[in-house]
């Protein structure tokens, strides 16, 4: 950073500018005088953003000490926060924009991109805008998700019938033996890729077939179990 940009951060910040500092200063007072000062000029960043953020009257998140387990809220963030109707009502409008924005985006209707993840996707980043920039956040109510994978989990395999399988003959049974060889290489390269990391194998599992085969729905009713079994991070 130029000393005129270092000067004028300062500046914003209300810290004092190091050219400002009389020559006469005892010269250890000064250098501990400017170390602090550079070692805040690093920290100016976030005056920038303030000022970017002031016209539209929001406000960046307080930042705590690296480490701190303090939860990071600004004062002024709105927290929106769901019953279990609004929850689900929620996720039936994501769910009727993510088929919408998907008929209308051909690239996602070609790839055979599910209409919820469209929609999961776009509220995400809204969220995410909203918690980085300190102006809102929700708070979900998520008691009635277990209850809805386990229905989910039980159900899936209502339409399958051994009639289908004769249908589907010698090529059901290729199917069948290349997802079991894949699940096997997924969660040998995931727990051996973990391991040589330093990380827990399970985060490794989490990030082999039972996201990659299973999909986001098993991943969720995964992730509480692998979170008891010692798999945080």
């Amino acid at each position: 950073m130029a000393p005129k940009q270092a000067a004028l951060a300062a500046a914003r910040c209300g810290r004092p500018d190091p050219g400002s500092l009389p020559s006469s200063f005892p010269s250890p007072g000064r250098a501990v005088c400017l170390g602090a000062l550079q070692e805040r000029v690093k920290m100016a960043w976030p005056c920038t953003v303030h000022g970017l953020l002031r016209p539209l009257n929001l406000q960046p998140p307080e930042r705590y000490p690296q480490g701190s387990d303090t939860t990071l809220e600004s004062p002024s963030m709105v927290t929106i926060q769901l019953d279990i109707a609004q929850t689900v009502g929620l996720a039936a409008v994501l769910l009727v924009l993510g088929e919408f924005v998907k008929k209308h985006v051909s690239i996602l209707e070609r790839y055979f991109i599910p209409g919820p993840i469209i929609g999961g996707v776009l509220f995400s980043v809204l969220t995410l805008v909203g918690y980085q920039t300190g102006s809102f956040e929700f708070i979900f109510n998520d008691n009635i998700r277990a209850f809805l994978l386990l229905v989910f989990f039980t159900t899936i395999g209502f339409s399958a019938s051994f009639e289908l399988l004769k249908k589907g003959g010698v090529g059901v049974a290729l199917f069948l033996g290349a997802a079991v060889v894949l699940v096997l290489i997924q969660n040998t390269v995931g727990v051996a890729i973990a391991s040589s990391m330093g990380v827990h194998p399970l985060i490794g599992l989490a990030a082999g077939s039972i996201s990659l085969t299973g999909g986001h729905g098993t991943s969720a009713a995964f992730g509480p179990l692998l979170e008891q079994a010692g798999a945080v991070g």
